[in-house]
């Protein structure tokens, strides 16, 4: 009992954010700075949420399948359940804001809304709306707990 008290109490705990530094790339431009402030998630974090999810999916399941055709929505239940279950598994870090500017206009490219980080990762400069490249290094992300 004290450990799933535990489990839980470490996965709804909210880590600080640390700041990365990582590069915009556009092809044909000098790749410029970024600033992200990234979440690592911890085993613990990842599989309460996974498990929310495909939990979420297998209950919802039984209800859906009154409607026809039967099987065809709790099967899109289960697996739409197991597919964002997966998502959440695979967020070793979150991003949680991104900020720098466009290679190729200089325009200010930011993002605030959390997001799980994927490297690379391609965002689009509002500005000239052309697409560029995040990339962090590996080894300077912080490490899951």
């Amino acid at each position: 009992m004290r450990l799933i008290r535990y489990l839980i109490a470490a996965a709804m705990s909210t880590a600080a954010a640390s700041s990365v530094t990582g590069t915009i790339q556009v092809f044909g431009h000098d790749d410029t700075l970024a600033h992200l402030a990234v979440v690592p998630r911890g085993t613990a974090w990842r599989a309460t949420r996974a498990g929310g999810f495909i939990l979420g999916g297998l209950l919802v399941a039984p209800v859906v399948a009154l409607l026809p055709p039967h099987v065809a929505w709790a099967m899109g239940s289960v697996l739409t359940g197991l597919f964002f279950g997966a998502r959440k598994w695979s967020e070793r870090h979150t991003l949680m804001e991104l900020s720098g500017t466009c290679p190729r206009c200089g325009a200010t490219i930011h993002i605030g809304s959390p997001t799980r980080l994927r490297n690379p990762w391609a965002v689009s400069c509002e500005e000239c709306n052309h697409a560029a490249t995040v990339t962090v290094d590996p080894a300077a992300l912080p490490k899951p707990s």
